[in-house]
C-alpha cells in the first residue's frame, strides 16, 4: 500500500485517510487515519478550503477507491489525543457562509424565522372563542416537531443542509405553547411522542431539555438555543448507514464503532452554518461525555462538559432506556428514574439530576401502566412528592398508590390518545 495526495474534488467513496483531519476550531481530530469516506464526508470537504487530503493508496483496488462496505470509522472514544495528533494534520478553512448557510447579524446567535417553513406547516389556529385542551396541543406542537426532525434527516442525507427555519420554529412553538404554559404543565401530560424512535427521539429530548432548562431558571432565548442543540444533538446521525441506523437488534462492536462518529459527524454538519453558535454546537458534541470523564468522543469532566451538554446527556439516556424498541420493550420509568439518581456524580451532574427528577413526570395522565399483579389500570393524577406513585384507576376503581403497597407499577403503555 501506498499514500497519495488529492484535492477533495478527486476523492471518491471508499478511499481511507491516511492521516486524521482535524476541527478547524478546536484542533481535535474529527476523522482519524483509517477512515472510509462516504458520500456525505466528500461533499462536506468540498464545501470546505482544503489544501489537500492524504489517502490510502491500496494495490488492488479498483479505479476511483475500494469499497470498504462495513468498515467503519474510528471509534470516537479511542481518537487520536491533541500529544498524538501529528505536528502537521490537514485544518479545515472555512470560506464565507454560502447559500447553504443562514447568515445572522449576530453570528452567534440563530435566526428568527421570518415566515413558515413551507417543509414544516405551522399550527392550525382554533377557531375564534375555543381554546385546546392540553393533551390537543400536546399532540399539534410535539407531533409536529417530529415531522420537522424527518424533514431534517431527509435533507441532510440529500444534501447536508439543515432548514434552521424549521428547526427554529420547533423550539419557539415548544417552548411558547408547553414549556412556559405552567397551567398545561401542571396537568402533567406526557411531553414524549411514540413514533419511530430515531426520529421521535430527538423530539422527546428536547422537549425534556427544555424542561429542565426552564426548572433551572433560564431566560426564553437560553431555552431557545437549549432547545435548538437538543433537536439537532443526533444530527450526525444522518450520516450512519440506514441498515446500522435501524438495525432491529443489538449493535456489533463494529457497528457501535460506526454509530459513534455521530457527534463528529454533527459537528462537521453545523461548521459551515453562521447560526450554529458554540453552545449549538457543544450539545452535538458533548452529548456522550460522562461528568467522571468516561464518556466520548474527548472524555472531558466536571464543567468542562458544556452544561447544555449536561442537561442533554440525562434526557437523552433518559429516553432511550424508557423508550420501546422493535427488539426490546423500554425498561419502567421507576426503573429508569433510579438510574439516573444513581448516575449522578459519575455519569451526570448532580445539579442536573436534582432538576430532572423534580421536574419530569414519569407516568402522565391517561396513561396505562401494567402492575405488578399482571392488571392493566389508567393514570388518573400526579401530584409532588408522589411522581413514582400516581393515583390510578384500576377495574373501576380509584386506587392511591401512595398510600397502597400491594401494587407496583412494572411497565407503562403508550398514553391514550
Amino acid at each position: 500500500m501506498s499514500e497519495r495526495k488529492l484535492m477533495p474534488q478527486d476523492l471518491a467513496p471508499g478511499m481511507v485517510l491516511a492521516e486524521p483531519v482535524c476541527h478547524p476550531f478546536t484542533r481535535q481530530v474529527i476523522w482519524t487515519s483509517g477512515t472510509a469516506l462516504t458520500q456525505h464526508h466528500i461533499i462536506l470537504l468540498q464545501r470546505m478550503e482544503l489544501r489537500a487530503v492524504r489517502v490510502i493508496d491500496m494495490e488492488g483496488a479498483p479505479k476511483g477507491g475500494v469499497s470498504l462496505e462495513g468498515e467503519g470509522e474510528a471509534l470516537l472514544s479511542k481518537a487520536v489525543s491533541p500529544a498524538e495528533a501529528p505536528k502537521d494534520p490537514p485544518v479545515l478553512r472555512f470560506t464565507k457562509p454560502s447559500a447553504h448557510g443562514a447568515t445572522s447579524t449576530n453570528p452567534t446567535q440563530p435566526p428568527r424565522p421570518a415566515k413558515a417553513s413551507a417543509s414544516a406547516p405551522a399550527p392550525r389556529p382554533s377557531a375564534k372563542g375555543t381554546q385546546f385542551k392540553p393533551q390537543a396541543i400536546r399532540n399539534e406542537v410535539l407531533e409536529r416537531n417530529v415531522q420537522t426532525i424527518k424533514h431534517l434527516h431527509s435533507q441532510v442525507k440529500q444534501s447536508n443542509r439543515i432548514d434552521i427555519q424549521s428547526v427554529d420554529q420547533s423550539v419557539q412553538s415548544t417552548i411558547q405553547r408547553i414549556v412556559t404554559n405552567k397551567e398545561l404543565l401542571n396537568s402533567l401530560i406526557d411531553l414524549r411522542v411514540y413514533d419511530e424512535y430515531t426520529y421521535s427521539h430527538s423530539s422527546n429530548v428536547m422537549s425534556l431539555a427544555l424542561v429542565v432548562g426552564a426548572a433551572l431558571g433560564y431566560s426564553p432565548e437560553r431555552l431557545r438555543i437549549l432547545g435548538i442543540g437538543a433537536l439537532l444533538h443526533d444530527v450526525g446521525k444522518a450520516m450512519i448507514p440506514e441498515s446500522i441506523l435501524h438495525k432491529p437488534g443489538k449493535l456489533t462492536e463494529e457497528e457501535f464503532n460506526i454509530m459513534a462518529t455521530h457527534p463528529a459527524n454533527g459537528i462537521m454538519l453545523l461548521s459551515g452554518y453562521a447560526w450554529a453558535n458554540t453552545e449549538i454546537k457543544n450539545v452535538v458534541f458533548q452529548h456522550h461525555e460522562k461528568f467522571d470523564g468516561s464518556g466520548y468522543p474527548m472524555k472531558l469532566s466536571g464543567t468542562a462538559i458544556s452544561e447544555f451538554a449536561r442537561i442533554v446527556s440525562v434526557v437523552d439516556v433518559y429516553d432511550a432506556l424508557i423508550s420501546d424498541r422493535p427488539y426490546k420493550k423500554g425498561l419502567p420509568p421507576n426503573v429508569v428514574y433510579q438510574a439516573i439518581i444513581n448516575g449522578a456524580g459519575n455519569h451526570f451532574d448532580p445539579r442536573i439530576v436534582q432538576a430532572f427528577v423534580k421536574f419530569i413526570v414519569p407516568y402522565p395522565v391517561n396513561c396505562y401502566v401494567e402492575l405488578n399483579t399482571g392488571q392493566i389500570a389508567r393514570v388518573v393524577r400526579v401530584t409532588r412528592p408522589h411522581l413514582m406513585r400516581p393515583l390510578i384507576e384500576l377495574e373501576g376503581s380509584l386506587v392511591d398508590l401512595s398510600k397502597d403497597p400491594r401494587f407496583t407499577i412494572v411497565h407503562m403503555h403508550k398514553p391514550a390518545p
